[in-house]
């Protein structure tokens, strides 16, 4: 499942719950996302009783076509398409995880069913006749247990419990700050309900309107994905697609065990997704690159160390820090364009691993040219020998470091949600935050970029140690018109993404006055020229007139 949650955790908060129903202090409300099913403890356990680590014999009688065992009367045992088992109780209202087949859990388990039917006829509480009650046994001391328990209610699809519930209990609380109205909690209700029902799909009944509402979710889904490039749709277009296209044949047939699983999952994660884009709320948020807590000028403000060590790296970190912080908004991240961002990144790590080695090949090359290779008449190293040393040397480093980026990322591209949350968050513990994690990205390719400019310093020396005037003016000329050429592209693509509102920047200036170096007698000629022009186009009126 593609969603934002962060992975199980102990219920600390059961000390601190104030009870109002039972007769024993062992019973408490609980969150679907705390279900023992999904928690790994509970699951080695229940190997440990019930499958030995050995090979076994089992002899079948004659004529055996049956091959359910003899279970509880009171239980009738059910089977989720995953392949848990989960029970209900005979009034078809009281379910549960517990494995009901150890005698000393289904006591337990009954006193729970006792005790809430105690409570509610006590105060004449009256339930929804298709309203779920879910026991969870959980018996980490053997000295005693503690029972949580949610109630289900499918006509108003919503959760509720007979306690006081702390909303921050329920799952996304912690990534979704300054929720305020009910309105708002009703979404992270109705996500909790789904996931019930995707927990005990033979609850629900599923029918053909229910699906034509999740039809209708899909299909704005794709049309907002495919028209907006920000969209904060959790899935692209492809996986949109298949989804829809599972509905469309679940239509067909609505009353199936796994289409009723399949269905209440995917309805969670959209719900949840309301919860966590503040839907219907007055800061909702529309765009998945904005943040609804913090001005964008904040947001991508950029430290003062990135800004110094920018111009050393070619201005490389500028951009990853521009990337990483459209990606990780609001302690949330898109998996989508994570994955897109992965991809390019490995991409571009393979092909400056490429040109290091073309890089790396050439200065092999220099260095063998008869008149460079002098060490046997001179112990000591000529200029041009040394800037290709130190060449060389950058590029090892480049294509070290894109090598181990390149394996480290290689598949975080199928990273969830959260697995890239929790790994973008982890660099924002830095002090300087993501930034770090920019300077990262861009070492390889400052380590190429400082590897062709040594390079070049190597082949300039050789070039000017000619003592031939024309060589050295020729060079002088051609060196000087495209070190003029690349520092005006270098400084026009650094102001890409300026915005019309902001102020000129350092590399705009430095632009301009090489805008100005580059074409300013054909701007001051065309100016002449067109002021001719103009003044021939009057000279007839003038004329006329007088």
């Amino acid at each position: 499942m593609r969603t934002m949650v962060r992975p199980y955790e102990s219920l600390s908060f059961r000390s601190h719950s104030k009870m109002l129903w039972g007769t024993r202090s062992s019973e408490y409300p609980v969150n679907m996302k705390s279900s023992v099913r999904y928690h790994l403890k509970n699951i080695l356990d229940m190997i440990e009783r019930s499958m030995p680590d050995k090979p076994t014999d089992h002899e079948l009688p004659p004529l055996t076509v049956s091959f359910q065992t003899n279970e509880s009367s009171l239980f009738q045992r059910l089977v989720h398409p995953e392949g848990a088992c989960y029970y209900v109780y005979y009034n078809k209202r009281y379910y549960t995880d517990a494995d009901i087949t150890d005698d000393l859990t289904k006591d337990r388990v009954l006193s729970c069913i006792n005790d809430f039917e105690d409570f509610i006829r006590a105060r004449s509480i009256q339930l929804s006749e298709r309203a779920n009650v879910v026991f969870s046994i959980n018996d980490d001391d053997p000295a005693k247990y503690i029972c949580d328990y949610y109630v289900a209610d499918h006509t108003t699809r919503s959760v509720f419990w007979l306690d006081t519930f702390n909303a921050s209990w329920l799952p996304y609380w912690s990534e979704t700050k300054g929720v305020s109205s009910l309105a708002h909690i009703e979404h992270a209700v109705v996500a909790q309900y789904w996931y019930h029902c995707h927990l005990f799909p033979h609850s629900y009944e599923l029918t053909v309107e229910a699906v034509d509402e999740l039809r209708d979710i899909l299909s704005h889904c794709i049309a907002d994905t495919i028209t907006s490039a920000t969209s904060t749709v959790p899935y692209n277009v492809t996986d949109l697609n298949e989804m829809l296209l599972l509905m469309n044949n679940l239509r067909k047939n609505p009353s199936t065990g796994g289409g009723v699983s399949a269905y209440s999952r995917i309805m969670h994660i959209f719900a949840s997704q309301r919860f966590i884009n503040f839907h219907g709320q007055p800061g909702v948020r529309l765009d998945r690159d904005c943040s609804i807590h913090y001005p964008s000028s904040k947001v991508h403000n950029r430290p003062w160390l990135m800004r110094c060590l920018s111009p050393a790296l070619f201005s490389a970190p500028d951009l990853y820090y521009q990337s990483l912080t459209k990606l990780y908004v609001d302690g949330l991240v898109h998996e989508a364009s994570w994955a897109d961002f992965v991809v390019k990144m490995n991409a571009e790590w393979d092909q400056l691993i490429l040109f290091n080695t073309v890089l790396l090949n050439a200065n092999v090359a220099f260095l063998a040219i008869q008149s460079i290779d002098n060490a046997s008449t001179n112990p000591g190293r000529s200029p041009p020998q040394i800037a290709s040393f130190l060449s060389i040397v950058a590029s090892f480093g480049s294509i070290i470091l894109g090598l181990v980026l390149a394996r480290k990322h290689r598949a975080k591209a199928k990273d969830t949600a959260y697995d890239a949350a929790k790994f973008l968050n982890s660099w924002m513990r830095h002090r300087l935050g993501l930034a770090t994690l920019a300077i990262l990205y861009s070492v390889p390719y400052a380590l190429l970029m400082w590897g062709v400019l040594g390079f070049l310093i190597a082949f300039s020396f050789m070039c000017y140690s000619s003592s031939d005037v024309m060589v050295i003016s020729l060079m002088s000329g051609a060196w000087f018109v495209v070190a003029i050429l690349v520092l005006w592209c270098v400084t026009a693509l650094a102001s890409w993404d300026q915005r019309l509102d902001e102020p000129k920047s350092f590399w705009e200036l430095v632009h301009s006055c090489l805008s100005f170096i580059l074409f300013g007698l054909w701007w001051l000629a065309e100016e002449i020229v067109e002021t001719l022009v103009r003044g021939f186009k009057l000279m007839p009126i003038l004329i006329k007139k007088n």
